[in-house]
């Protein structure tokens, strides 16, 4: 007659506990980085603290916001000649309006700057204005060569190629420190 195997009653007892004692299953081999992990020391002293928030940066960022098409953003400038005292200041006013599709692809549209008295020329050569519209952010494009202006109300006519499935542009006109966005549907 055999005897029975004497591994049997261990593995019933194996069996019981795992079905009897928990939701999931249990392993019956203990990891062992879960067990040095709860072997190390906890630190004494305070707890290290959550970071807050970031300390504000020393410039104000540019507004994110956007402004319809039409609506005027404006922006301070001193009054008077390059490297004079600061003193009084006028709103150089931005707008962009006439925004038409021509056709699939492309869109165009019209910036004006309104420049008020500043007893000096005001720089459109370093001014640059992008359409969003897509995952590719194009240049716009005019025919007008921009230049220094004085006082009065100056208007370029510009294109940004789009892809031909937008239905809303948002375009950026960025000129020195000042920074306006426009959009709308197209």
């Amino acid at each position: 007659m055999r005897t029975p195997l004497p591994l049997l009653p261990a593995l019933v007892l194996a069996l019981c506990l795992s079905a009897c004692g928990s939701d999931g299953p249990t392993p019956l081999v203990e990891d062992p980085a879960a067990s040095a992990a709860a072997e190390e020391p906890s630190p004494s002293g305070p707890l290290p603290q959550e970071p807050g928030p970031p300390d504000p940066p020393d410039e104000e960022p540019s507004p994110q916001s956007t402004a319809d098409f039409g609506e005027a953003v404006g922006f301070a400038h001193p009054v008077g000649p390059h490297g004079a005292d600061p003193g009084e200041e006028a709103d150089v006013v931005y707008t962009v309006d006439g925004v038409e599709r021509p056709w699939a692809g492309r869109v165009d549209f019209t910036v004006s700057v309104e420049v008020p008295e500043l007893a000096r020329t005001f720089p459109l050569t370093d001014m640059e204005v992008v359409c969003e519209a897509g995952p590719e952010i194009p240049l716009a494009q005019t025919e007008e060569p921009l230049a220094a202006v004085e006082q009065g109300t100056h208007d370029s006519r510009m294109w940004c190629e789009i892809p031909d499935d937008a239905d809303r542009v948002r375009i950026v006109v960025t000129n020195g420190d000042d920074e306006a966005a426009f959009g709308g549907s197209v």
